[in-house]
């Protein structure tokens, strides 16, 4: 299955410019291990530009560009260099937790070094946060909450993967919580901006733009994961035997479009919350995703027909 188009290259400077203060933000053993990391993930080659800027990547550094955008259009700005301090704080507590998960699922990086890295990296994006955000009580509670729930899903993840624990619909959403951290920095932008009523929505939207982005990146990768032994909702689901089972569960038995259709209804949810903020990016962010995903699912059902005519 192929990858979307990468995203415009409006936003590639915020991202060079988030992915180079974020470095600069660490002292130097911190940086060497950060330097292994990027060189692993390729964000060396561009500043960080193809991978957050993939068509199929959760919106990282966009969210508080967009967020600000909003305050701009409810005639409330934010501070000079707030909204690069956010995309800095944003791809910092992103590459934290994609430096503990590639640790954890797949054994990726020195475990001392990932240790003290992803310990860095939380702390640079906890000052950022507070340098645009303030140390307000309500928001740092919110900051608390959402990383102490973040550590609850990592280590449930490792008893899933471990095979303790079956990868069932209410597990999935529990694995969510590692991700909505992503609310945080858009978060800070709102709360910066004094639109604090806001925010509920927009954990609204990234709580169902979370669900859609996992459910269809799980079943896109469904083959990978049980080649690797990672349990996910879609290997428990239709990965009891070989790739050829999965593969005929998929594609012919309808397990495929069935998924496909979960994430759908999530990301309308996405779209619909987005829409009741007035966060308009993200309301077009969301119709993307769905028409790249439905692209997806025609392309397969056109290769799977083409197949079975030329029997």
């Amino acid at each position: 299955m192929s990858a979307p188009p990468p995203a415009g290259e409006g936003e590639a400077p915020a991202v060079r410019a988030a992915f180079e203060r974020c470095r600069d933000s660490l002292l130097s053993h911190p940086r060497a291990a950060f330097d292994e990391l990027a060189g692993r993930l390729g964000l060396d080659e561009d500043g960080g530009v193809a991978y957050f800027l993939a068509g199929h990547a959760l919106p990282v550094v966009q969210l508080p560009r967009w967020c600000a955008a909003l305050a701009e259009r409810t005639g409330r700005e934010l501070a000079p260099g707030a909204v690069d301090t956010l995309c800095a704080a944003a791809v910092a507590g992103y590459l934290h937790v994609r430096a503990q998960d590639d640790l954890l699922d797949e054994g990726l990086g020195r475990p001392a070094e990932v240790m003290l890295l992803a310990e860095a990296l939380l702390v640079s994006h906890l000052e950022l946060l507070d340098d645009v955000a303030g140390r307000d009580s309500g928001f740092r509670r919110r900051v608390t909450e959402r990383w102490r729930r973040y550590g609850e899903a990592m280590l449930l993840e490792a008893r899933v993967h471990g095979g303790s624990t079956p990868c069932d619909e209410a597990v999935f959403l529990r694995l969510l919580e590692r991700s909505r951290p992503l609310v945080l920095p858009g978060a800070a932008a709102l709360v910066a901006a004094g639109l604090d009523d806001a925010l509920d929505g927009l954990e609204a939207y990234v709580g169902a733009l979370v669900e859609g982005h996992q459910r269809f990146h799980d079943l896109r990768d469904a083959e990978r994961d049980l080649r690797g032994g990672r349990h996910t909702l879609v290997t428990h689901r239709h990965g009891g035997g070989d790739g050829a089972s999965l593969r005929r569960q998929l594609v012919l038995e309808g397990g495929f479009d069935r998924i496909v259709a979960e994430a759908r209804v999530a990301y309308d949810a996405a779209g619909e919350a987005a829409a009741a903020l007035g966060l308009d990016e993200a309301v077009a962010d969301a119709g993307r995703r769905i028409a790249s995903m439905e692209e997806v699912q025609r392309s397969l059902f056109e290769r799977v027909l083409h197949a079975l005519l030329e029997k």
